[in-house]
């Protein structure tokens, strides 16, 4: 059985998002048969998602869910990332922290339905990574399996979700990975976040690599029998990622980080999360 997992998640899929660049992106997982996990946005904020005022929603083109249902025939999974990824106008830098319940629910709900047309989807990921308990109620109310937010977001022990955060960005995957295979009896993951507009070849202002380097990423890490690539959905299904594991597991890395500062040693655990056995 393999405890140490990555996960490649590749989010922003929407309306207006670039189908060739983001194609590129893919294929290379796809050319090395490895998995991938994209989140994709239902009805995509039509104007500026740091406004907060209501706004018009755009469904995915019909090109865009034929080449999401292909992918997903390939077992690419698909993920619902928010509903419109906009500002919720209570909460900076969220679509849902700070809204009741019934709003989450009509919300979430919304985009779920249109994304199930299409494909099942049981992996939710909250825009910017920010959710609160109620998130967590409403996506067990609505079947979902797995939330992939932040790592140290809120949980509530009772509840039947798995946790799989987001870890790492390609920035400092050399570093994790590093981190991920040195000896350890926990399970461990690494989830590493990526946009398109992470690489030079969009032109966004924000980017910090070219699709030559990803290419060089994924060919220097050492899958194999004690490294496996994974989606969000198949890791989940494997039930150890539990609230009450996500916890001790955070509260594992903060003892040892502590202990680090203390001993003016490097964080032994950047970018990696980990699920110790829980009774």
């Amino acid at each position: 059985m393999y405890s140490r997992k990555i996960i490649f998640r590749l989010d922003d899929i929407s309306y207006s998002s670039d189908l060739i660049l983001e194609g590129n992106i893919i294929d290379a997982f796809l050319s090395r048969h490895l998995p991938l996990t994209l989140g994709v946005i239902p009805f995509e904020c039509a104007g500026d998602v740091h406004d907060p005022s209501p706004q018009k929603g755009k469904s995915l083109t019909k090109e865009k869910i034929k080449s999401l249902v292909s992918l997903y025939n390939n077992g690419v999974e698909i993920a619902q990332h928010g509903t419109s990824h906009q500002f919720n106008g209570v909460n900076a830098f969220s679509e849902l922290f700070g809204l009741t319940f019934e709003e989450q629910l009509r919300a979430i709900c919304k985009g779920k339905e249109f994304l199930n047309e299409y494909f099942p989807v049981s992996t939710f990921i909250p825009p910017w990574n920010s959710y609160d308990l109620a998130t967590i109620k409403v996506l067990q109310v609505l079947g979902f399996r797995t939330i992939s937010g932040d790592r140290y977001g809120p949980v509530e022990p009772q509840q039947t979700l798995q946790h799989i955060p987001c870890t790492v960005t390609l920035r400092a995957i050399n570093n994790a990975v590093k981190m991920l295979k040195a000896r350890d009896f926990s399970r461990k993951v690494i989830v590493v976040l990526m946009h398109v507009y992470d690489f030079h070849e969009s032109n966004s202002g924000k980017s910090f690599m070219s699709l030559l380097h990803l290419n060089r990423i994924l060919n220097n890490i050492p899958f194999g029998k004690k490294l496996k690539c994974t989606t969000i959905e198949e890791c989940s299904k494997m039930g150890f990622y539990t609230a009450k594991s996500f916890i001790r597991g955070n509260q594992r890395t903060y003892l040892e980080r502590i202990a680090s500062r203390i001993a003016m040693r490097k964080d032994p655990f950047e970018g990696v999360c980990f699920f110790p056995k829980t009774k």
